[in-house]
């Protein structure tokens, strides 16, 4: 008994980490997720004059808003609740919500749970029914809703979601790869990513992909100011090395253009080996593939360099001039080598 109340503890300390990213992202969130997940074409809202609604015991709603809508253009209000884990009493709750809410403001009630987990919500069905009692409310399953629903968006809280959201046809760590890149397009150099990066890995969890999420923050290398920040934090323990931080960027013959870096061999070795095409890539690096076909040229040649390297007697326009490629590539691999 006292271990199943343990990982009951456990469970409900998790959902709300996950409850408390998605309320913390509300403001930026909620214009999109009432049109693409609930289904609801909001004109304005209004704040309600009481939030804590007191009873014989007091409810506190996730959100709650005055709302005038399509269906609603007088108002109603609009109640939703984020769900981390599929609880057994989530419907008899419900139906003390909107009893209460409907009694308190004497409004239409629009009441919407948006279930966060994998697997679809087995003990939450969005009905009550016995005598002559029906009542009903919008169950919403993220896992159901196809990943590029939120990819796209301008706005990095939605993107976020994405993670939550199917995969399919791609696999997991694509869609990390895919979530890191867009994050940097979206917020650039700026510190306010790491916030981002911190609430995916915490997202992570949800889905089993928290060592994923780690590696893939290393390998997709976002950006020098992130990468040092990275390298100190515990969480990622990066330990990138000096000659990685400063990027080495500089103009090359052997087919590499001005402006190549380093990091941009190493990102792309990286994902080669593990298996991403040359599409896959281009667009996760925002690369043209050409550029990346002619890394892919390069690189080709990674081990057989990382030999030379090993054994110590040949320089690096030596090796280079061996292996016909430039010598910002043996750079590259002489520092992925110092990383692992």
């Amino acid at each position: 008994m006292s271990k199943r109340r343990s990982s009951r503890r456990i469970a409900n300390k998790e959902g709300n980490k996950f409850d408390k990213i998605i309320k913390e992202n509300l403001e930026a969130l909620l214009p999109a997720l009432a049109r693409k997940v609930l289904g609801i074409h909001l004109h304005r809202m209004e704040n309600l004059p009481q939030h804590k609604i007191q009873t014989t015991r007091e409810l506190e709603p996730d959100f709650i808003k005055l709302a005038y809508t399509d269906r609603f253009p007088e108002g109603c209000v609009l109640h939703l609740e984020f769900q981390g884990q599929d609880r057994r009493n989530t419907d008899s709750r419900m139906l003390q919500y909107i009893a209460v809410e409907f009694h308190h403001f004497q409004l239409p009630v629009q009441l919407h749970v948006i279930h966060l987990p994998q697997r679809p919500p087995r003990h939450t069905t969005g009905t009550v029914k016995f005598e002559g009692l029906e009542f009903s409310y919008a169950v919403h399953f993220l896992g159901a809703m196809d990943y590029r629903t939120f990819l796209h968006s301008s706005i990095p809280e939605e993107v976020l979601l994405a993670l939550l959201a199917n995969p399919e046809p791609m696999k997991a760590r694509d869609i990390i790869a895919f979530i890191l890149r867009r994050l940097l397009e979206l917020t650039g150099d700026k510190d306010e990513i790491w916030k981002f990066i911190n609430q995916l890995k915490i997202l992570s969890l949800m889905r089993n992909l928290q060592d994923e999420v780690e590696k893939q923050v290393e390998e997709m290398a976002l950006s020098k100011n992130l990468i040092r920040k990275l390298k100190d934090d515990k969480v990622y323990k990066i330990g990138l090395e000096q000659g990685l931080e400063k990027g080495l960027e500089q103009g090359l013959e052997q087919g590499l253009e001005k402006g190549t870096s380093i990091q941009q061999l190493i990102t792309v070795y990286r994902m080669h080996e593990k298996g991403f095409s040359l599409d896959m890539i281009a667009e996760v690096l925002n690369l043209e593939p050409d550029k990346v076909a002619t890394f892919l040229e390069q690189v080709k040649n990674w081990h057989a360099i990382a030999a030379e390297l090993k054994s110590g007697i040949k320089s690096i326009d030596e090796i280079a001039k061996k292996f016909n490629v430039s010598p910002l590539l043996v750079e590259a691999v002489k520092i992925e080598r110092k990383q692992d």
